[in-house]
């Protein structure tokens, strides 16, 4: 589930890969999560993603409180810094400023201050990805004072939540995985034998799947072929069945 990641071309590179640097060279690395389970979150799940246990009845959840704050912390900075295309709509600004709201809730709260405080401190811009922060720039002056006026509203609106810190850092990572379903596949395109494209489609949830054609075509017209990467019927060591079991 962890992996190193190069930050210069973002290369994910094999637990067993030897570096090899020249006495001045350099290397930025980042020890990231790489595989995503989606709707982990929900404990009914049918495809509930567990840790292999000692014995059967011993599993541990993949995505624990500690996994979870590392998690957040990870995907945060990827969709501030724009690190993911985020779709400039009206929809997906709606989005972005509500997890605005979620972020400087949870930052008031690790830091003892009301999300108030925390607003009349900070601009709610920091709190949004860079591409939509220009996106709102540029508005007239007008709408971006109708934005900001509305978002005051919301976090006096929210001031008296109990939501701890924990939680509201679950809800930003649920509304990311709503906004952006595809920032948890990884995508490469190839070419087989024959010459002929493919896109090769690496989840956490699926394993690696491949299919010919163009991307967008994928569901209607391509026949997705599957390889497991993952157990999701418990036929595996002591998982439980429908359960997805990771290392």
């Amino acid at each position: 589930m962890f992996g190193l990641m190069r930050e210069s071309d973002r290369i994910w590179f094999p637990p067993n890969h030897t570096f090899k640097l020249q006495p001045a060279a350099r290397e930025s690395l980042h020890f990231r999560i790489r595989y995503y389970f989606s709707g982990w979150y929900h404990s009914g799940s049918t495809l509930n993603a567990h840790r292999y246990g000692v014995c059967k009845g011993k599993e541990s959840p993949v995505m624990d409180d500690y996994v979870m704050a590392y998690q957040f912390l990870q995907r945060r900075s990827d969709f501030l810094n724009g690190w993911v295309q985020i779709p400039v709509s009206h929809e997906a600004q709606e989005e972005c400023l509500g997890m605005a709201v979620l972020d400087m809730m949870r930052l008031g709260k690790e830091s003892g201050q009301s999300p108030l405080d925390v607003y009349n401190d900070t601009s709610y811009k920091s709190f949004l990805p860079k591409s939509m922060r220009s996106h709102i720039q540029e508005y007239n002056i007008l709408t971006r004072k109708r934005i900001r006026y509305r978002f005051k509203k919301f976090i006096q609106q929210f001031s008296d939540c109990k939501a701890t810190a924990c939680s509201l850092k679950l809800k930003y990572l649920m509304s990311l995985e709503m906004l952006l379903p595809s920032l948890y596949a990884e995508r490469f395109q190839v070419a087989d034998l024959s010459a002929r494209k493919v896109t090769i489609v690496i989840t956490g949830d699926t394993g690696i799947q491949w299919s010919k054609g163009k991307e967008e075509e994928e569901a209607e017209e391509v026949r997705v072929k599957r390889w497991a990467l993952c157990i999701s019927q418990g036929s595996y060591g002591h998982g439980k069945p429908g359960k997805v079991m990771a290392f």
